[in-house]
Order: structure tokens, then sequence, then C-alpha cells
């Protein structure tokens, strides 16, 4: 079981969910400086992460982390099923760009949290609080703001990659679903170990013909450090956090995301921030600490 901290204090599973989230939003610059196909960045990705994650079960002697995967038919399937919603998630996402604009793709990509606010309940049998429907509304208006601008359109010619961008929405949803059932069941470390194994798996076969864009050395070096931070330990503190936190104030939270990258764009890429930015990052703020505050006595 899960433990409850005091309703008077913060539950520490919130605080894993947002420094995760806040580490995964490097995804976009990372994608714009490899500028390598979206299936083979995730396989890599997963492969990396997978060969870590053995090497540290192994290095810490839990054996039994690697023979979880294995308790028959049924837990194998499981498995792969995990890594199938990953795969579709990160590739459906990272390809919607090459269709339409980064504006576009994001919010449909981060509609995900209203799909976790309907699976929740039906799956979790969560109960949906009144703070959060406010919260996700107030996100939403924030994601808005945030990328809102001539990027954020609606023509024939976008229709493919928003397409792409909701189909992603659709996959993530399921992956915070599963992993929220299933982190009770296992540790973060079998989770994550098994969902990589099973995710480079099923990409390999889209990404035969691509290794050889994986022989320059910056590149096949950064993929590794890559693997082992975004697909091998921080995908374990945001499990280990969804133990403690419902689904749903889960994918609420994942709205810290969009303002991560929008920092590093800025940092990094030199993006302009403007006012409409600025507003809709307080309101996300404003919005997941108000769903987070501890209750008064």
């Amino acid at each position: 079981m899960a433990n409850n901290p005091s309703p008077s204090r913060l539950n520490p599973g919130y605080l894993k969910i947002v420094l995760a989230v806040l580490i995964w939003s490097s995804w976009g610059v990372i994608i714009h400086w490899l500028k390598l196909p979206p299936p083979l960045i995730s396989f890599s990705a997963n492969l990396f992460g997978w060969i870590f994650l053995a090497f540290l079960a192994l290095g810490l002697r839990k054996g039994e982390e690697i023979r979880a995967g294995y308790r028959g038919i049924k837990t194998i399937g499981i498995f792969l099923l995990l890594g199938a919603f990953v795969s579709l998630n990160n590739v459906l996402y990272f390809q919607a760009f090459l269709f339409t604009t980064v504006a576009n793709s994001v919010f449909s990509h981060y509609l995900a949290p209203v799909l976790i606010f309907i699976l929740g309940p039906l799956f979790l049998r969560e109960k949906l609080e009144g703070r959060a429907f406010i919260s996700l509304f107030l996100s939403l208006l924030g994601l808005y703001l945030v990328i809102s601008g001539p990027g954020l359109k609606i023509t024939p010619d976008d229709l493919t990659g928003i397409t792409l961008g909701l189909a992603s929405a659709f996959f993530y949803a399921l992956v915070v679903i599963m992993f929220r059932k299933l982190s009770h069941r296992y540790s973060p470390l079998s989770l994550n170990l098994f969902a990589n194994l099973a995710s480079s798996l099923l990409l390999l076969p889209l990404v035969v013909g691509q290794v050889h864009l994986l022989l320059e050395p910056g590149k096949i070096i950064a993929l590794i450090i890559i693997g082992i931070i975004l697909s091998g330990l921080i995908p374990m503190l945001y499990i280990s956090g969804l133990k403690d936190v419902p689904a749903h104030h889960a994918g609420i939270l994942s709205y810290m995301e969009p303002i991560g990258g929008v920092l590093l764009a800025f940092f990094l890429l030199s993006e302009p921030i403007g006012k409409n930015t600025v507003f809709g990052a307080a309101l996300i703020l404003g919005a997941g600490y108000y769903l987070v505050r501890p209750k008064k006595n």
C-alpha cells in the first residue's frame, strides 16, 4: 500500500513528479539539437536506459528486480503492452513536430491530463475533487497562453500533426494509468527496466536502417547520457512519486513541463518570452500550488 502523508504536510510524491517533469522538459531542446529521426531517438534512449538499469539492478544485487518481468505469460504481456504505450507516446509526439507547429504539437499532446481525468475514475476508481477541476481548467488556460501566438492554429495542412499530437496524448494517458496501477505491484526499478526493454524491442524494426546515423561520436555519447538520465533515472523518480499521488493530479502537474521547456529554449536557443507566456506560466504554477497545497487541520 502507498504511504499516506499527513493531510497537513506536503505529500513528497508531488515534489518527485514536479522534479521529473521539469527535467523531462529538456526533450524539446534535445530533439532540436540531435536532428535525428524520432523513432531512433526514442529507441536509443530506451535501449541505453535499459542497459543502465540492468547494470544498476545487478550492482545493487537486486536480482529479483530482473526476475520480476518473467513471472509468466501474463506479466510479459503487461510489460510488452506498457512498452508499446511508451513507444507510441514518444514517437507520435516527436513526429507531430514534423507535420505542424510546435504550439499545435504541444497543445494537442497536453490534452492528456483531460483524458487521465476521464480514465482515472474508470480504471483506478479515483475520486475527482472540486479543486482538481479548477486546477485543470487553470492549467489548460495557462498552457494556451504559454504557447499562444501565430503557431497555434488549425488549417488543413496542420491536421496530420494535430492528430499525431492527440494520439500521443491518448497513449501518454495510458502510460500514466498503467504506471499508477502497477506501482503497487512492482518497484520503480522493475517497472522502468522492463518498460525500456519492451519499448526498445518494439522500436527495433523501425530503426534498423537508421543505426548508421548514430556513428557520430558526439551524438552517441549524448544519447547514452540521455538514456541514463531521461529514460533511466527520471522515470523511476516519477513512478516513485506516482505511487503516492492520484493519476489525475500527476496529469495536472505535467503542465509544469512546458514551462521548463520555454525557459530552456529561452536560455539555450534564445527564443523570446512574451507577456502571455509569463502570465500563462503564473497560472500553471498557481494551479499546481492550489492542487498540492496541504489541507488545513
